[in-house]
């Protein structure tokens, strides 16, 4: 090692590291470019009047009747399209991505949920499950010597 450099920057030079950056630089554009060339996924039939039609939504395997309570599930063709949008603007522009949806379209979601519950925008709260919801819920509750709680077993297992 030459006199003055450290191990954080053995083996680098200036001229490697200003072609390194450059072809990063470079790759970026083109990997921004495919993304905006990338064709939207295939528009869905919107009649779904016919059992057929509501199950051709799904790309689950036809081999299964799947039963799922939705706790893990297949998701329908606009459902899948919409996660495939998302991811791609993730990966176009992270922070603006997240930053907007996690601060402009939750507020719009609560407004209208307050507006079908007849209820105010900051009495609505929105959770990432129903186990984080029971929990909320669970934990908010007072109890004083002698209270009883009824339960029963057919409600969520959280």
């Amino acid at each position: 090692m030459k006199t003055g450099s450290s191990p954080i920057n053995a083996g680098m030079d200036r001229r490697r590291f200003l072609f390194g950056t450059g072809l990063t630089f470079a790759g970026m554009a083109l990997a921004r470019r495919s993304l905006a060339e990338a064709k939207s996924p295939a528009p869905v039939p919107n009649d779904l009047s016919t059992w057929e039609n509501v199950r051709a939504q799904f790309a689950i395997s036809p081999d299964y009747i799947n039963l799922s309570g939705f706790f893990l599930a297949s998701h329908p063709r606009p459902v899948r399209a919409a996660i495939e949008n998302y991811r791609r603007a993730i990966d176009d522009d992270p922070f603006a991505t997240v930053e907007k949806e996690e601060f402009g379209s939750r507020l719009r979601v609560e407004k209208a949920v307050a507006e079908y519950l007849g209820a105010k925008p900051e009495e609505v709260a929105l959770t990432d499950s129903t186990t984080m919801g029971l929990a909320l819920i669970y934990h908010g509750l007072t109890f004083e010597k002698g209270d009883e709680i009824l339960t029963t077993a057919h409600d969520h297992y959280a």
